[in-house]
């Protein structure tokens, strides 16, 4: 009885999702771009918290793919990713929010203000509608994770088996199709 209970608890440890989840989005075509909006919640426990406060930077991921059906090998597939990285700067006191391919900066006084800035995603570029198979009917999906890959190596194998660090929402699929 004893070694189920064990693998239980392992179980959910190694794959257990976090809370995180997108409450809802759209998805826009304006002049040949498709553009992507999405709110969603991101809660952290104490073990993110503490790297944070440490100095670690917390890398966070929306993931979005584009699939057209068919074919042997899955059909056609376009993944965008959009990274964000969230610091504690020590000497402010104050939470920043980074977009390494914009070199966009934000701070905020607090954690839930960041968080909330994290969640919240505005006329994200996507693709053009050149890049795309006019024949093929796409649909856009999108998900939001802590990419623990670009977390110091030191942490890595917490992440495998500590449920805190798994902030990974489900997949959102856009009502609107390309």
């Amino acid at each position: 009885m004893k070694n189920a209970i064990c693998l239980v608890v392992l179980f959910f440890c190694l794959f257990a999702r976090g809370e995180s989840v997108i409450r809802e989005g759209a998805c826009r075509l304006e002049n040949d771009i498709w553009y992507l909006s999405l709110d969603a919640r991101i809660p952290l426990s104490a073990d993110p918290v503490r790297a944070l406060h440490s100095g670690i930077a917390l890398p966070f991921d929306y993931i979005v793919t584009l699939r057209a059906p068919g074919g042997w090998f899955g059909g056609d597939k376009k993944t965008v990713h959009h990274r964000l990285q969230l610091y504690y700067d020590h000497i402010t006191r104050t939470y920043l929010l980074k977009d390494p391919v914009t070199l966009r900066e934000r701070n905020y006084a607090t954690l839930d203000a960041a968080l909330d800035a994290l969640g919240t995603l505005r006329r994200v570029p996507l693709i053009s509608t050149g890049l795309l198979n006019p024949d093929k009917r796409y649909r856009i999906e999108a998900r939001l994770t802590l990419d623990a890959q670009r977390l110091p190596v030191s942490l890595r194998l917490t992440t495998l088996f500590s449920s805190a660090w798994a902030i990974d929402s489900a997949w959102w699929h856009c009502p609107t199709r390309p």
